[in-house]
């Protein structure tokens, strides 16, 4: 008997957990006749069955990821109301997030652009860069001794000039004595021995002072073992011990 009863018990255990299935119907982003981009959602099938609407009081809303709050005796009146009346065969089975009619889940597609990876705004197309005070897309300028970036949205000064950001324009790197274009093209590095003045723009003789030696690099000295640098003096002390 009390195997028996404990059976009972079970099943009416697993009935008061069950929940209501919501057969989930996904709508693909679309865009609207003036550009704006909809982006996607999901809602429930039709099935003139309001107990597994996603704004059933109780029911979880994948679209804005919060239990839908409410009466259900008051929602059910709604309903067969609605549904007697001839009105409405059922009310919506989804609230989406986004709305068609709220511009803020909308993308504007300016001239020129596309729509980015994540679908939540735009890029502007290859050759175009995106102006943040207007929010369009405008042709890069690119300026003599120039090409086109990697990315297509500005550009890079050709190898042998450095951008003058003041200008926009692309200048050709003037290299001192003692001194050669460095690896990327777009400015110099002193040669070995040397180290560089930047008030000057200059490449001096490195000094190097008693009790130290050139550093690997040869752009500075590193004091011998047992010696510390004194940045006052620009000289090597003795270590106290």
């Amino acid at each position: 008997m009390k195997k028996i009863f404990l059976i009972i018990t079970s099943v009416l255990c697993c009935f008061s957990m069950l929940t209501v299935v919501v057969y989930a119907a996904y709508v693909h982003g679309y865009f609207r006749k003036n550009g704006t981009y909809v982006q996607p959602y999901q809602r429930t099938s039709p099935d003139s069955n309001p107990y597994n609407n996603y704004d059933f009081p109780g029911n979880y809303n994948p679209n804005t990821g919060t239990t839908t709050p409410g009466n259900p005796n008051t929602y059910l009146n709604n309903y067969y109301n609605n549904s007697s009346t001839g009105t409405s065969n059922y009310l919506p089975s989804y609230t989406p997030t986004n709305d068609t009619t709220n511009s803020e889940n909308t993308v504007t597609m300016p001239a020129h652009s596309h729509l980015n990876y994540l679908g939540n705004d735009f890029d502007c197309d290859y050759g175009y860069q995106r102006n943040f005070v207007t929010n369009s897309c405008d042709k890069v300028q690119i300026p003599s001794n120039a090409k086109l970036n990697y990315l297509g949205d500005d550009f890079d000064c050709n190898y042998g000039y450095q951008r003058d950001y003041v200008k926009n324009t692309c200048t050709k790197v003037k290299v001192p004595k003692n001194a050669k274009l460095n690896y990327l093209g777009d400015d110099f590095d002193c040669n070995y021995g040397y180290q560089r003045d930047y008030v000057k723009n200059i490449c001096t003789k490195i000094k190097i002072p008693k009790h130290a030696k050139l550093n690997y690099l040869g752009n500075d000295f590193d004091c011998n073992y047992g010696y510390q640098r004194n940045f006052v003096t620009n000289s090597c002390d003795k270590l106290s011990y």
